[in-house]
């Protein structure tokens, strides 16, 4: 099939304004579906003739790649051997796989043709972030000081809102070591301590623990950086903290359960003795789980880690390829660390850690998921891809 140039040109830009929208629109999208709907339209579509082209040109040539879509093919023939098969079970998971297949072409594609781009992306989160922070944050103050934070749309999820402001803070304290104009420099400062009070507002001890461990990982991928430019910045930042502790009730809400893992124990427990079940193939990706908490007399779908659910749906078989997706991203990170798109590792580290005590099996539509995986590793490509073209 040849491509016209004319269609790549009006792909390009669709691609260009479909990834706008499509980062952005966590922030502004009023849930997760109309998510997956805009990028379904913007991003799926106009790349449905290129894509194969692509991965004929480009993504075979990257260990990263292959050994994802290695796992998504894996993870579709896991259906197969699902207790109650159904034949619709292969469209609705084959969408899921293409739809995110395609994520790793937008970035790539869009990165290629234009080079700016990546700088209004991050501009563009930053906005959008900072807009829906402050706007919570005011309805928050103006209703009641007690209680947990709650924004809206597919954040409107505590562990969700938490994740992506993880995400953020992570991204502007890069943007702030590496500035050296002061007055931008300060802008940023700005904006790290409202994602900050984002997370902290949340109460969502999972992401904040995650974030406390990965953030000294900057300075391994960023160097050299000056005392003073952190120095200052932390303790304001303690300053900050200690304030939001004597005036709100997080201090009470976060720390009265102690060391409790909030039911996540009992969940664990029963996915690790299913697993040993069926330890080599698992259930099938199809399988429908419920596991039952009796302390809340409730019932939930997931096992609340993301290398348990990775057990349990795919076996060992799985999660071995799923672990080899993340040591190839570090190494590859590790690797290029004096390159600008290496510090992606600690986002992705930070997303694991999320996912350690919140996350169900890695595909699906998108959702926070894949704004603390799956994106990082589209970047972390696209990067690579293109520093090895060179």
């Amino acid at each position: 099939m040849i491509v016209t140039d004319r269609y790549q040109k009006i792909v390009s830009l669709t691609l260009l304004i479909g990834l706008l929208c499509f980062l952005s629109g966590f922030f502004w999208q009023s849930s997760f579906s109309r998510l997956h709907t805009l990028y379904f339209l913007l991003v799926v579509l106009p790349s449905l003739l290129l894509i194969p082209v692509f991965i004929k040109e480009q993504l075979h040539h990257n260990p990263l790649f292959i050994m994802i879509v290695i796992f998504c093919l894996y993870s579709l023939l896991s259906l197969f051997w699902t207790a109650d098969f159904q034949i619709d079970f292969i469209a609705k998971y084959l969408k899921r796989v293409l739809t995110l297949l395609i994520l790793f072409y937008a970035v790539y594609h869009t990165l290629l043709k234009y080079p700016d781009s990546e700088k209004i992306m991050f501009v563009l989160v930053m906005v959008s972030g900072f807009s829906l922070a402050i706007y919570s944050i005011v309805d928050h103050i103006q209703n009641d000081l007690s209680g947990r934070l709650e924004l809206w749309g597919g954040l409107s999820d505590y562990i969700s809102s938490a994740s992506v402001y993880g995400v953020l803070f992570l991204l502007v304290s890069r943007a702030y070591l590496l500035e050296k104009n002061k007055y931008v420099m300060f802008i940023y400062f700005l904006l790290a301590l409202i994602f900050i009070l984002e997370m902290m507002m949340t109460q969502s001890r999972g992401p904040q623990l995650a974030l406390l461990l990965s953030t000294p990982l900057l300075f391994f991928f960023i160097k050299p950086v000056e005392f003073k430019r952190v120095y200052y910045p932390l303790i304001a930042l303690a300053l900050f903290v200690l304030a939001l502790f004597v005036f709100s009730d997080i201090f009470d809400v976060i720390f009265a359960r102690g060391f409790h893992l909030s039911y996540r124990d009992i969940i664990w427990q029963d996915s690790i003795n299913l697993s040993l079940e069926k330890p080599f193939l698992g259930y099938g990706l199809g399988t429908v789980f419920e596991f039952f908490i009796p302390d809340y007399e409730m019932m939930v779908s997931h096992s609340h880690n993301i290398f348990l659910s990775t057990w349990l749906y795919t076996g060992v078989m799985g999660l071995a390829l799923f672990v080899s997706i993340i040591v190839l991203a570090i190494k590859q990170c590790v690797l290029d660390k004096d390159q600008p798109y290496s510090f992606l590792a600690v986002i992705l580290i930070f997303g694991l850690l999320c996912l350690l005590t919140n996350g169900s099996y890695p595909i699906s539509r998108a959702n926070e998921r894949w704004f603390i995986f799956w994106i990082p590793l589209a970047f972390m490509i696209a990067h690579s891809i293109m520093l090895r073209k060179k």
